[in-house]
C-alpha cells in the first residue's frame, strides 16, 4: 500500500496533518533519524529502547514517545518482542502547546494513556483519507482534533501514577523471585517475563531501589541461607538446593566471597539461636 503525505503542509497554518500509519516492527529495528516535524508513537504491544536528550525510556502498551522537530534521537525494538504502534506526523504553530497539554516536554518526551483500544481507532480513522481536497483537509485536521482531544482526557496525569506502576512491578518482582528462590535457573530475564516488562526496564526499576535485579536475587539468596544455617538443622548441602545453587560447591565459594566465612563457621558462630 502506499504511503500518501498530504501535499500542502507548508501552505497550511495552526495544527497540520501531515501523515499517519501503522507499523508492526521486525525484531531489533532501529531508527535514528532527525525530523523536520512532530512524531508520535503511540505503542500498541511490545517492548523497546527509544534515546533522546542523554535519556533512555523503555516504552511499551500504554505509553506514548514525542520526537521534537530537529531533535537527534533514535530507538530500537526489542530483539525478542518487537514494537507495534501507530503514529502520526504532524507540524504548525499550535503543536508546542498541544504537546504541552499532552503532558509532553523536551525533558520528558514519554507519556502514559488509558483506553489504548479507543486511541487506536481514532488514529485509524486518520489513516483512512485522501489528502486530495481542501475538504479532505479540514476533515483530517477535525480527526486529529479528536484524537489528541481523546489523549488528554485519558493521559495519566500524576506523576505519582507512574511511581505507583513501578512499585507495584517492584512489589510483583519480588514476590516472585521470593517464591521461586530453590529455582537454579532464575534470572533477571525470567523475572521480567514473569512481570510482562522487558529487562531493561526491570533494571530500571530495581535500581531505583538501589541495587540491580541479579545483586537482589543473589542478596535474597544469601538471606535465606543465612537464616536457614541459623534457625534450622538443615544440612549445608540442602539449604544450598533450597536456595538455587546447583552444587554444595558454589554455594560455599558464594557464601565465603560474600559473608566472609564458611557456611559451616557461620552456623558455628549461631549455635543456640534456633529454638530446638
Amino acid at each position: 500500500m502506499e504511503v500518501k503525505m498530504n501535499p500542502n503542509v507548508e501552505k497550511q497554518q495552526g495544527l497540520v496533518h501531515i501523515l499517519s500509519w501503522h507499523e508492526k516492527t521486525q525484531k531489533g529495528n532501529y531508527t535514528e533519524v532527525t525530523y523536520p516535524y512532530y512524531l508520535l508513537h503511540l505503542v500498541l504491544d511490545g517492548e523497546g529502547s527509544f534515546h533522546m536528550g542523554g535519556n533512555t525510556y523503555y516504552p511499551r502498551r500504554g505509553d506514548a514517545f514525542l520526537i521534537y522537530p530537529e531533535t537527534d534521537n533514535f530507538y530500537c525494538s526489542d530483539n525478542q518482542n518487537p514494537w507495534e504502534y501507530v503514529w502520526v506526523q504532524f507540524h504548525g504553530n499550535e503543536c508546542e502547546s498541544i504537546c504541552s497539554a499532552l503532558g509532553f516536554s523536551r525533558e520528558h518526551p514519554v507519556c502514559s494513556f488509558r483506553n489504548i483500544d479507543k486511541l487506536r481507532e481514532l488514529h485509524q480513522n486518520t489513516e483512512q483519507i485522501p489528502f486530495d481536497t481542501p475538504g479532505q483537509q479540514i476533515e483530517h485536521k477535525i480527526r486529529l482534533y479528536e484524537l489528541f482531544k481523546e489523549m488528554m482526557e485519558n493521559r495519566i496525569t500524576d506523576q505519582s501514577t507512574n511511581t505507583t506502576k513501578q512499585e507495584l512491578y517492584y512489589q510483583q518482582a519480588i514476590q516472585y523471585i521470593a517464591n521461586h528462590l530453590d529455582d537454579p535457573s532464575l534470572s533477571a530475564e525470567k523475572v521480567a517475563e514473569q512481570v510482562h516488562i522487558c529487562r531493561k526496564y526491570l533494571l530500571t526499576v530495581f535500581q531505583k531501589h538501589g541495587q540491580t535485579t541479579s545483586t537482589y536475587i543473589q542478596n535474597q539468596r544469601l538471606e535465606r541461607a543465612k537464616q536457614l544455617l541459623t534457625y534450622t538443622t538443615m544440612a549445608v548441602g540442602e539449604i544450598a538446593m533450597s536456595c538455587g545453587y546447583p552444587n554444595l560447591l558454589t554455594f560455599s565459594r558464594m557464601f565465603k566471597t560474600k559473608i566472609g566465612m564458611s557456611p559451616r563457621a557461620y552456623r558455628n558462630t549461631t549455635i543456640g539461636h534456633f529454638p530446638f
